[in-house]
């Protein structure tokens, strides 16, 4: 349990610089264009 616990603090740490690498991807635009392209498949 408590192996689940340093892996949860780091992950919970790694968050905000993982939201910041989410938006210089531009991941929300990039699912979009997926969504549209699976639609029309």
């Amino acid at each position: 349990m408590i192996e689940f616990d340093e892996y949860k603090s780091k992950l919970n740490a790694a968050r905000p610089r993982l939201a910041e690498l989410e938006g210089a991807l531009n991941l929300a635009e990039a699912r979009a264009e997926i969504e549209k392209l699976e639609a029309e498949a």
